[in-house]
This record gives structure tokens, sequence and C-alpha cells, in this order.
């Protein structure tokens, strides 16, 4: 995962380097942590890096089916994603600084790409 400057017309340096396929960063609205999808535990799950450290921290960790469209909310407390599946599929709230488990919605049909109310 790598920043790019749109003014400098640059890339700055890597952070949290990998070999695995990575998808969907986030920033934080702080600017301090990168969020993103990653396999590197074998499925696709939510991931949290350290952009000054580079230090690495799993938030998610959902064997089943794949997890998607990761959303920070407006404090950077928490995080909304979707999980999905051919049957059901669930809206997921997760704290950021621990990843519990905040609430879920779920049910058959589809729920994709949550979004924050400001």
């Amino acid at each position: 995962l790598t920043f790019y400057d749109p003014v400098r017309k640059s890339y700055g340096k890597p952070v949290c380097d990998s070999t695995t396929l990575e998808r969907q960063p986030r920033l934080s609205p702080d600017g301090k942590q990168l969020l993103f999808n990653s396999v590197r535990d074998g499925f696709i799950n939510l991931w949290l890096c350290d952009v000054d450290s580079n230090a690495l921290r799993q938030l998610t960790k959902v064997e089943e089916v794949g997890v998607w469209d990761a959303e920070w909310s407006p404090d950077g407390a928490m995080v909304g994603f979707s999980v999905n599946n051919t049957q059901r599929s669930s809206i997921m709230i997760v704290r950021a600084a621990d990843g519990q488990i905040l609430h879920t919605i779920s049910g058959p049909g589809t729920r994709m790409s949550p979004t924050w109310s400001p």
C-alpha cells in the first residue's frame, strides 16, 4: 500500500508492505491509521496499519465469507462493513480500538456499502 501525492505527482514510501492482495484502503479521519481488506490470514478480513510505525493489527476475524465496503465512522472510533455470502448478508459495526463487534444487521437479501451519517 502506497500513498500518492497528487500535488507533487509522486508516490510516498510503502506502508504495511505485503505479498498478499490488499484492497479498498481507507485512511482514518485523523490520518493515523490505514484500514484495508487483506487475505493475510487466508480469508478476506479488515486490517489496520499505523501509518507512522507500520504496525499491523487484524480488526476482523470472519472465516466463512468475505468482509467488504469498510468505512470509518466520522470520529474514527468505529468501522462499518458488509459481510456477504450467497444466502445471507450483514452490516456490522466494529470498535476500531479493540475489534469488538458492537452491532449487526443481518438477514436474507443483500446488504452492501454502509455509510455513516455526519
